[in-house]
Order: structure tokens, then C-alpha cells, then sequence
């Protein structure tokens, strides 16, 4: 996502600054309970086999293999879409083809690339997960802002952009001005650890300010974009307490926020294109949910199977190496770029009427 729509402001008549409504925000969106709760169980299963179970069985199959299942969703599987990617073959078939090809020769035994490319190839898959991550966040905040009655201005949606990535770029600017330093006085690298990443983070500070005092002034500051605004931004940054918690506690985080509002809105998208004049009410949301969701599950669970399989066989033991699924998150960050690209027409013709507020501006109330 990466565009602002500029026409989702009103259903039926009314204006609703909630992409849904406040329920269904607060579930997907602006997940408010998420962090506490992840915490906990993070903390709770932090020992031996207890966290192997926590993270494999329970987070990755439930929360974050499935929204990467749930990309069929939005490509191969609509209608919508499959000429036009036959049209453009080398994109969506070629390309996503080769990228799982890369990343899946690095798992023969013996390795068939040296040592710094396999470094290299991580690198990228890393770099490139966080920057999908950033961009997802800013772009359901600009379906908030379209829903405005007041319109976001170019120069504020920069602003909004720039504190993402600066969030991403704190991630890795230590570590790559020390290795820069190394290279020149490998002794000076040691004395500027740590700086690097201050900068960025008082300049973070500074951007998150600037944006908090234009909602203020803009009389925006109490709004469901501002609270998805605070919410992906504290989700997303690495607070120093993550040093006390248990390791990995920080990724499910940032990461399960990530999941969790993709699935939502993924699933929107999927109600407005099958029920395109019903409101989106409880009972009718659980039971399409469900349905939707129980496939996504199927295909997170062979996944899982599938890795427990590759790792039985090659290290002879049950631990469960991920690794063997990067191939697979690369071709989704790929493809994510590339079908949220709203400056592509085809991608504003077939995407953006699906990311509407349901027929119904009161939307999943119960019946």
C-alpha cells in the first residue's frame, strides 16, 4: 500500500472515520490488547520446549503463517486479477519464481553459495521484511486519512512515510556505520557504537512530535488515524525493556500486529467482494471469518509440517527450521509491493473499491 485513496470518506451519506467501525479497528487495526497479551505468553513460555511450542504451534499457526497464506487472496486467487498477471507474466510468474528458486538453493546440503552471499540473501529478506512491515503500517494509516473529512496533505503523508522507515533504518544504522568505520579504523568502530542509532532515534523523536502537533492543530488528533498512528508506531519500534524479556518477544510483537491487521484487512476486502450490499454484521462476520480463516489455517499447518519434515531430514532431529520458508516471505513482500502500487491503474480499478467501509457505516453491530 502506498497511496492515499481519496474517495473513502462517505457510506451512505455518513461519514466514518473508522475503516470499519470501532469493534472490528480495535480487533485488527489499532490492536490495542495485542502487545500486553504477546507479552505474556512470551514471558509465560520462555523455557525449553514450552517456547518452541508457543512460538511454532501456537503464534506462527494461528498468527503469522496465515497472513502470508492470506496473500492468494488478493493475487492468484481473484479473477479479477488473472488476466491481467498473464499479461504481465514476467511480474507475477517469472519473477516470484525466481525469488524462490534464490532463496531455496540456499538450503542444499552442501551450501551452493559462499558463505557472503548466503549472508547477503538473509540480509535482504530481512531489510526487506521490515520495510514491508513499515509500509503496511503507513498505508492502512492513509486509508484512515482518506476517510478524513479533513484530507491529509502530500507533505503530511511524507512526514508519515519518514517516521516509518526511520523506525526501520534505527533497526540497522549501527550496524552498518561500524561495519563502514571498521573498514577504515576497525579500532574507532567500538567508540561510536551506540551513536548511530541515537541520532536516528532523537530524530524519530522529533518527526513523531512534529506529525503528533499538525494533528493537533488540524483538530485530528482525536481520531481513529491517530490512535492506528500510535498504536503501529509503538508496536513496531524496539523499546529497550525487549533486553529483559525473553528473546524473540519483541518480533511477535511488531510482527503479530503486522499479521493481524493484514488478515483484517484481507478479509474486508474479501466481504466486500462477495457480499457487496450486506452490512457487515457479527454474526455474519464470524461465520465468513470463519470460513476464511480455517483454509488459511490448513495452509499455515502443511507449511509447518512441511518445514518439520525438511528439518527431520536434514538434521535428524524435530527442531523446526524456518529458515526453510524465507524463499516463500520474499515472493510476499514481492508481490505485496507490487499489487498495493496504486499509482498502477489496474491496481486502483480492481483494489481500491474493495478497501470501502462495508454497505453498512454501522457495520459489524450485533444483529
Amino acid at each position: 500500500m502506498h497511496q492515499s485513496p481519496q474517495h473513502l470518506v462517505e457510506i451512505n451519506g455518513r461519514h466514518s472515520n473508522w475503516i470499519v467501525n470501532p469493534n472490528y479497528d480495535l480487533m485488527f487495526f489499532s490492536t490495542i490488547w495485542l502487545p500486553p497479551l504477546l507479552i505474556l505468553a512470551s514471558v509465560q513460555f520462555s523455557k525449553g520446549m514450552s517456547a518452541a511450542f508457543f512460538s511454532i504451534w501456537i503464534y506462527h499457526l494461528l498468527v503469522r503463517l496465515p497472513h502470508f497464506a492470506a496473500t492468494i487472496h488478493v493475487t492468484y486467487r481473484r479473477k479479477e486479477q488473472r488476466d491481467y498477471f498473464r499479461q504481465h507474466w514476467i511480474r507475477y510468474y517469472a519473477v516470484p519464481g525466481f525469488i524462490l528458486a534464490i532463496y531455496s538453493l540456499m538450503l542444499m546440503k552442501p551450501p551452493v553459495y559462499p558463505d557472503w552471499l548466503r549472508s547477503l540473501l538473509t540480509t535482504i529478506a530481512s531489510l526487506w521484511g521490515f520495510q514491508h512491515i513499515a509500509m503496511q503500517n503507513f498505508g492502512i494509516l492513509q486509508l484512515y486519512n482518506g476517510r478524513m473529512t479533513l484530507k491529509a496533505t502530500r507533505n503530511a503523508a511524507r512526514l508519515e512515510k519518514a517516521i516509518f522507515y526511520a523506525i526501520v533504518v534505527g533497526l540497522y544504522v549501527d550496524g552498518w556505520v561500524s561495519q563502514a568505520v571498521a573498514w577504515i579504523d576497525p579500532g574507532y568502530s567500538e567508540k561510536i557504537s551506540g551513536l548511530p542509532e541515537l541520532v536516528v532515534n532523537n530524530l524519530l523523536a522529533w518527526l513523531i512530535a512534529i506529525e503528533l502537533a499538525r494533528r493537533f492543530m488540524t483538530r485530528t488528533f482525536l481520531s481513529p488515524a491517530t490512535l492506528y498512528f500510535l498504536v503501529s508506531v509503538v508496536a513496531m519500534y524496539r523499546w529497550s525493556f525487549y533486553d529483559h524479556l525473553p528473546g524473540g518477544c519483541w518480533f511477535f510483537v511488531f510482527n503479530g500486529h503486522h499479521s493481524i491487521a493484514y488478515v483484517g484487512l484481507v478479509f474486508l476486502m474479501r466481504w466486500n467482494e462477495l457480499h457487496p450490499q450486506e452490512p457487515l454484521t457479527l454474526s455474519k462476520a464470524v461465520i465468513t471469518y470463519a470460513q476464511y480463516l480455517i483454509p488459511l489455517v490448513l495452509l499455515s499447518l502443511a507449511a509447518l509440517l512441511a518445514t518439520v519434515g525438511y528439518s527431520r531430514f536434514v538434521n535428524d532431529n524435530i527442531e523446526v527450521d524456518l529458515w526453510a520458508l524465507t524463499g516463500v516471505f520474499v515472493v510476499h513482500y514481492y508481490l505485496e509491493s507490487q499489487v498495493w502500487r496504486f499509482s498502477q491503474r489496474h491496481n486502483r480499478e480492481t483494489t481500491l473499491p474493495l478497501l470501502r467501509q462495508p454497505s453498512n457505516a454501522a457495520a459489524c453491530t450485533i444483529d
